[in-house]
């Protein structure tokens, strides 16, 4: 995972996952449905964390879309080990957190893209794929 745009103009922070070809963005201000819904690629479903709110392609599991493990970390620390995000996704991030933005992005991004917080993403994603019926 490694940071590929951080524009000042619109104070967005995105990240690309090579490996899954998902995108992760944060946002400070709202962005009109159009818009949000060409990021997701399709319907938006937004999912309350503590830190926000996620954007979500409303049928990315039905879809086949890939994981996206930075949104499924964000899911994990508010909801638990519960269920996983897939496709790409925006987080709507609290105002409470606009001046701390860079602290969280550094935090959010340490810990999916260290050796162990990796595995430990991939591995619960993958378990939960498993066992989660989504027909």
């Amino acid at each position: 995972m490694k940071i590929i745009n951080k524009t000042k103009r619109e104070f967005s922070n995105s990240y690309f996952d090579k490996e899954n070809e998902t995108k992760f963005k944060i946002i400070k201000r709202e962005w009109s449905l159009a818009k949000l819904q060409d990021y997701v690629g399709g319907r938006i479903e937004m999912i309350p964390t503590d830190h926000g709110h996620l954007i979500i392609n409303e049928e990315g599991k039905l879809m086949n879309l890939q994981p996206n493990y930075c949104a499924s970390f964000i899911f994990f620390a508010s909801h638990g080990l519960t269920d996983y995000i897939n496709g790409n996704t925006i987080l709507l991030l609290k105002p409470s957190l606009h001046k701390n933005i860079d602290q969280f992005v550094s935090k959010t991004a340490s810990y999916v893209t260290n050796e162990y917080g990796g595995m430990m993403m991939f591995n619960k994603v993958n378990e939960l794929a498993n066992n989660i019926n989504i027909n």
